[in-house]
């Protein structure tokens, strides 16, 4: 579809607005799920408003046109079909953002290891199933495409293919054997810079992916990535995972979806319905304060 504007425009401010305009599709699932979770119209909106606003969602558009940022709606929507249980539309949404780019493989398994734990904790073993079940299907139908396409054709592409993102270490793109290699070195890369981006993103949420770890399990693979970072990692291309950049896209929908589930949790939670020094509503306002004064940061 990007092709379509591009011809009919050929500016990269083509492109940047094609962008900018599917990443702010994210809120309407961001606003559907919220307002399914929450049983709150106004709560939902405030949510929305919160992605819209995130200093990491701004980082992502703002740095360049990137196919990584097309997988930002695709995963929250997958992520609300699943909720519904709409089958057919949660597998449109989960392929769409699988295309996007070959990391979504292993966001995907992730997301389907939550889904087997939400069916086994709700005791249905057949039926549900099939989402966590299409999901893997679809994980390793990518998994062969990217074994098989680079060797179709007559040329290669320098980062695609099964070398390239192999789990065991490449030179060619991502080299996780390096922290195998070398733990200590990779944790101590850049530490404040990857602690002040944490903060960056989890912060404005005030944690509350915490709270729901099973929906934000998602975003862990990412996390870690971030953690262990260090120039050896990334040796093949793999710029600095720890600005506000097209790389956050990997992380930014499991934070959102999992500060639903954390809200949801915490504003039901005996404590919070005990005390009286903060309402949800107030709650839901600091989160956008700090949202606002960490972009002006």
């Amino acid at each position: 579809m990007a092709s379509v504007f591009f011809w009919l425009y050929p500016h990269p401010q083509t492109l940047v607005a094609f962008q900018c305009f599917c990443i702010a599709v994210g809120a309407a699932p961001i606003f559907l799920l919220a307002r399914d979770q929450l049983a709150n119209r106004w709560y939902a909106v405030g949510l929305a408003a919160l992605y819209l606003i995130s200093p990491a969602v701004w980082g992502v558009n703002q740095y360049e046109y990137h196919d990584l940022a097309l997988s930002i709606p695709f995963l929250i929507f997958a992520v609300y079909f699943y909720s519904v249980g709409k089958f057919a539309r949660f597998l449109l949404a989960l392929v769409l953002a699988l295309a996007a780019n070959p990391f979504i493989i292993i966001v995907s398994s992730a997301l389907a290891l939550s889904m087997f734990i939400d069916n086994w904790e709700r005791g249905k073993h057949f039926g549900p199933l099939r989402f966590p079940a299409v999901t893997m299907a679809a994980v390793g139908g990518f998994a062969v495409y990217l074994q098989i396409i680079p060797e179709t054709f007559s040329y290669h592409f320098a980062t695609l293919g099964a070398s390239t993102y192999s789990l065991t270490g490449s030179t060619s793109y991502l080299n996780p054997a390096t922290v195998l290699a070398q733990p200590l070195s990779s944790l101590a890369y850049a530490t404040p810079l990857k602690a002040i981006y944490l903060l960056g993103v989890l912060g404005p949420t005030l944690f509350l992916p915490l709270l729901s770890l099973r929906k934000f399990l998602p975003g862990l693979p990412w996390i870690g990535v971030v953690i262990l970072y260090s120039r050896s990692l990334g040796s093949g291309g793999v710029g600095a995972v720890y600005e506000f950049s097209q790389w956050s896209s990997f992380l930014i929908p499991f934070v959102f979806v999992g500060a639903i589930y954390g809200f949801r949790r915490l504003v039901h939670s005996r404590h919070f319905l005990r005390q009286r020094l903060i309402e949800a509503k107030q709650l839901l306002v600091l989160m956008m304060i700090i949202s606002i004064l960490t972009m002006l940061s």
